[in-house]
């Protein structure tokens, strides 16, 4: 590993059913809490699908089903998670190039990498959805009481990824056993489920790297 974490993320790619030639593939990347299934990549995805992209739908650095194969968790700034997907990706699926979509903090990752990047990136061509490009003042702004509710939404998020299976740093762990400790003063219900808009639209294609084979696409930082 580059980084000796060990970490492995994972993607999903969507190949469409009627292929249009010339079409660049395009990188999904999720925000803060999101994940491959976040009804905004499902929704992109489709409508993508639906005009001939291949779409990867990329799960960073400890998010969805990157989660048990990640020691730690993404930020805005991890741009070098972005940068060793893009070496990773099978040239099969780049000939015609690579588009990439960051939404909110991915958005502001991928805004991050272009900068650093500048001329070199080989991306096509690239769009920031809500980006928050001064995080702190988005994180004041997100404290404020008219907030709260939208604050503790994400906060919970965090929280769940955090705490997560995977999370096997000796800091985690102990987290983990507070919040255990937490859950058995009170206890809190909540429900998931996993979406499945785009199943219509599109056939999945599961590809090796020469590091690792898993269900989905994997990519080691």
């Amino acid at each position: 590993m580059a980084d000796r974490t060990g970490d492995i993320l994972l993607g999903m790619l969507d190949q469409p059913v009627e292929p249009v030639d010339g079409r660049p593939l395009v990188l999904l990347i999720h925000g803060m809490t999101g994940c491959e299934t976040s009804v905004y990549m499902l929704s992109t995805a489709r409508h993508l699908l639906d005009c001939g992209y291949p779409v990867l739908r990329l799960n960073v650095r400890g998010a969805g089903p990157s989660r048990p194969y990640c020691s730690e968790i993404y930020h805005a700034g991890r741009t070098a998670d972005f940068r060793r997907v893009l070496w990773q990706i099978p040239q099969e699926l780049t000939k015609n190039g690579i588009v990439a979509i960051g939404y909110s903090l991915g958005g502001a990752m991928l805004l991050k990498y272009l900068g650093e990047e500048g001329a070199f990136s080989p991306l096509r061509a690239a769009v920031s959805i809500c980006a928050p490009i001064d995080l702190i003042g988005t994180a004041v702004q997100m404290m404020r009481p008219r907030n709260r509710f939208y604050h503790a939404y994400i906060l919970n998020g965090v929280k769940a990824e955090t705490l997560g299976e995977g999370a096997h740093g000796s800091h985690l762990k102990n987290a983990r056993s507070s919040a255990k400790r937490a859950r058995s003063r009170s206890t809190t219900t909540g429900s998931s489920r996993r979406a499945t808009d785009t199943e219509a639209a599109r056939t999945t294609t599961t590809f090796v790297l020469p590091s690792a084979t898993y269900l989905r696409s994997a990519y080691r930082p």
